[in-house]
């Protein structure tokens, strides 16, 4: 960040400043304190950033965190996303779901949030999952990213958008697997009305060396790739010692992955320009090009930056996306310029709404009246935006945040939105009631069951895949409840189906079957 180089250092979060050039730290500051360190390899990390300065940070399951801020204690148990906004000291859970080792974050084009899950290898679109919720509470699982290909575990994740690979990959997210399979994933994004999920592509690198363990992956300003081999022997923290002399902290590896029949990218120039340069580098296609400089700009005079934005968006009044950067630059100066939200907001590619509607969920301790916003957003003819509208409005609370999620139930829902609103009235339940019972809002426009909706039993999440047989043992109560009981720990508390998958298969050479096993019956 402009301000320096933050780290995870248990139960610390610490920001090092170097105030004299030399890449050195000079100085030490402990930001916040209360993030739980007994498992470190489940403790905050992965860290990234959103165009507002917020940091986002995954924790793991088994930790029990409680971090004190201005705006009260904030806390995670079994898993989950941090975001912490250095400018306001907010610290938000702002995924609280069930997932347990969550190892990367990755950003989007247009803001999107991507987490990958190490454990069971599963990777999440964020937006679904990112309602206000009891801290007691989690919600429930739609679908995931990796939907028709997954191995585990994973970490890290990236997106490709570089000149130096080829045209049809641009876009694409990408992870690495560290067990069993030992490589790179890539995915085709695809959209799917709100959703936004992966296709299988290819696997981009894999190794048959056991030690290769690839963990993190970015494209370099030259428009490569790099990515990290912790390259151990040892991985587990339980099946070993942690004195096991054949763990180790010499063999790590850096790769660099290149093209070699496309020209590498000349690297944009960033640190000390100009204000305007920083600016015309937003129409780089490289995303991380452009993050970088907007970072920079992150770290210039406040007032030259808005001037520069609005005169950037002028110059380019037919871009959406180009809008789209102007207005985080002015979010990135926590100023975020209403005249650019306006256009944002109303803009032809909903992405681009979209992205001005998360702009919205996180100043709302900024912006004058930000429901407004939301009521637009909210009866929005794209599902994504009305769940941005959702989501925001959850976080928003009270009775405006209520009038926004009814006002999205009285719109199309999906499963995404249905689930969503599920999760929202937790919440917002209350003030909903209320809205109604004084005439305030008409329940009559709602597009689903109000007692449903009060209840939060719309029709939404996954189930389990039903693999019950024709057995006349069914016919027995008793093995129905047994069975039952079963099928949760597979499925849910033991994660037996995270090797050994939905079939009972497992996986070829690397987990073993259940089907037709000596061990099972």
């Amino acid at each position: 960040a402009p301000e320096g180089v933050y780290l995870s250092q248990e139960p610390f979060l610490m920001l090092l400043k170097d105030t004299d050039g030399d890449d050195r730290a000079d100085t030490t500051e402990y930001l916040l304190d209360g993030f739980d360190p007994h498992d470190t390899h489940h403790a905050i990390s992965a860290f990234d950033v959103d165009h507002g300065g917020g940091i986002y940070m995954c924790e793991g399951r088994f930790l029990h965190s409680q971090v004190e801020t201005p705006w009260g204690p904030q806390r995670m148990t079994d898993g989950g996303v941090w975001r912490f906004d250095h400018h306001s000291w907010k610290v938000e859970r702002v995924m609280q779901l069930d997932v347990n080792n969550p190892w990367g974050v990755a950003h989007d084009a247009y803001g999107q949030t991507f987490v990958n899950d190490a454990s069971g290898g599963d990777q999440f679109w964020m937006l679904g999952y990112s309602i206000k919720i009891p801290h007691a509470a989690e919600m429930a699982k739609v679908s995931k990213f990796n939907y028709e290909h997954h191995i585990r575990p994973t970490s890290g994740s990236e997106f490709i958008h570089s000149r130096h690979f080829p045209d049809d990959v641009q876009g694409d997210y990408i992870y690495t697997n560290s067990i069993g399979f030992l490589g790179i994933k890539d995915f085709e994004v695809v959209e799917d009305g709100s959703e936004i999920k992966g296709h299988f592509r290819q696997n981009l690198l894999q190794s048959t060396d056991g030690n290769f363990r690839p963990c993190d992956l970015e494209i370099a300003p030259d428009g490569s790739l790099y990515f990290v081999d912790w390259h151990n022997t040892l991985i587990g923290h339980m099946q070993h010692s942690a004195r096991d002399p054949l763990r180790n902290s010499e063999y790590g590896r850096i790769y660099r992955i290149t093209y070699p029949s496309r020209p590498l990218v000349e690297p944009p120039q960033i640190e000390g320009e100009p204000i305007e340069q920083l600016f015309a580098n937003l129409k780089l296609p490289e995303m991380n090009a452009r993050k970088r400089s907007q970072r920079e700009l992150r770290g210039r005079d406040r007032e030259a930056v808005l001037a520069a934005a609005e005169a950037f968006a002028r110059a380019n009044p037919d871009s959406d996306l180009l809008q789209l950067e102007a207005l985080w630059a002015t979010w990135g100066q926590q100023a975020p310029s209403l005249n650019l939200l306006n256009r944002c907001i109303t803009a032809l590619d909903h992405r681009v709404r979209a992205a001005a509607v998360r702009v919205v969920r996180h100043c709302l301790h900024l912006l004058p009246e930000p429901q407004k916003y939301l009521m637009v957003a909210a009866n929005d003819s794209h599902p994504r935006v009305r769940l941005e509208a959702l989501s925001a409005g959850s976080w928003l609370g009270g009775r405006e945040g209520a009038a926004v999620a009814l006002a999205v139930a009285s719109n199309p829902t999906d499963k995404w939105i249905r689930n969503a609103l599920n999760a929202a009235m937790l919440t917002l339940g209350t003030d909903a009631t209320e809205l109604i019972e004084t005439a305030s809002f008409n329940p009559n426009q709602l597009s689903v069951d109000l007692d449903t909706l009060l209840a939060s039993q719309l029709p939404g999440a996954a189930k389990p895949k039903n693999v019950r047989t024709k057995s006349p043992k069914f016919e027995n109560k008793g093995f129905v409840a047994t069975y039952e009981l079963g099928q949760r720990v597979f499925y849910e508390e033991g994660s037996c189906n995270t090797c050994h998958r939905d079939h009972g298969r497992g996986i070829t050479g690397m987990y073993p079957p259940l089907v037709e096993s000596e061990w099972v019956t």
